[in-house]
């Protein structure tokens, strides 16, 4: 009987320390800070010291996380931006350093592309498309300087600040899959939609098309 008893003192002390063990706050996960600097040479993991050197294929943001680009630098092709943050805990894009601000020129239909990116602030960029670099006005393909899609989800919480966009020398179409300088489409299925997104200054010689 002794021995019954004192499995069960045993079984008893290992079920409190696993209710005990479950009950604890989870531990918060670290926002990450990823660094782009495309004047550097070659490429690194993202720190600070050994930034990522170009746009890549894009880069995947959560909750608290910040894709700092170095000021005073110029970034050719498609930043592209998915994943965002959360309510509490929003992400950032911006520039770090002395200098102008970071210059992102597109090569391609969007110098900045934010895909069902939630909870997420776009801020102090210059942000331009000037296609084959003939005249503005004279392009005759598709461009935009900032495009915004909510593709599978509601997009909530977005903010763009302080952009500088200018010299989007896209053609004359117009609608959601035409040409501005801030072009804002769900594209998925309703419900799915836009909520709380805000935009202030810093929009040059550009329209902003919502649809």
């Amino acid at each position: 009987m002794g021995e019954v008893r004192g499995r069960s003192i045993g079984w008893g002390l290992a079920v409190f320390v696993l209710i005990a063990l479950w009950l604890l706050p989870a531990a918060p996960v670290r926002a990450a800070e990823f660094h782009v600097d495309c004047s550097a040479e070659t490429g690194g993991d993202g720190s600070f010291d050994q930034p990522f050197n170009s746009l890549g294929s894009g880069f995947e943001l959560d909750s608290g996380d910040r894709l700092l680009i170095r000021r005073g630098t110029t970034c050719s092709g498609v930043l592209k931006v998915t994943g965002g943050g959360s309510e509490g805990s929003p992400a950032e894009v911006t520039g770090y350093g002395p200098g102008g601000l970071p210059r992102i020129v597109g090569t391609g239909q969007d110098a900045v592309l934010i895909d069902d990116a939630s909870h997420l602030a776009v801020r102090n960029l210059d942000i331009s498309n000037p296609g084959d670099g003939g005249p503005v006005g004279d392009g005759d393909s598709i461009r935009n300087g900032v495009r915004v899609t909510a593709s599978t989800a509601t997009v909530r919480g977005l903010t763009l600040s302080g952009l500088a966009i200018h010299d989007v020398d896209g053609d004359l179409t117009k609608g959601w899959q035409g040409s501005a300088g801030i072009q804002v489409t769900a594209v998925g299925a309703p419900p799915i939609r836009f909520e709380n997104r805000h935009r202030d200054n810093g929009v040059d010689r550009s329209d902003w098309s919502d649809r």
